[in-house]
């Protein structure tokens, strides 16, 4: 059996600067482990890169909504229960 090194059609640029990033985490498991304001670094480090929504979204193991909230500064904090 042969295997090519040509990339699949759908493969962008942006992929190959996600995947090839220093801090990306080893899995989404991992990634389910950083606190919330290290995914906003990471976020804004990724964009930074070119990385679109979806991609940071699937690396950080978060929605596409959080990740546009990390990437407009907005505050995050942990869930509490209740209203006061």
């Amino acid at each position: 059996m042969s295997w090519t090194t040509e990339l699949p059609s759908f493969w962008k640029p942006s992929l190959s600067r996600l995947f090839a990033a220093e801090a990306s985490p080893a899995s989404p498991r991992a990634a389910r482990r950083m606190s919330p304001q290290e995914k906003a670094q990471r976020a804004r480090e990724m964009r930074a890169q070119g990385a679109s929504y979806g991609e940071i979204a699937k690396a950080l193991g978060v929605t596409r909504g959080t990740v546009v909230n990390y990437l407009k500064g907005y505050p995050y904090s942990l869930r509490s229960s209740g209203s006061g």
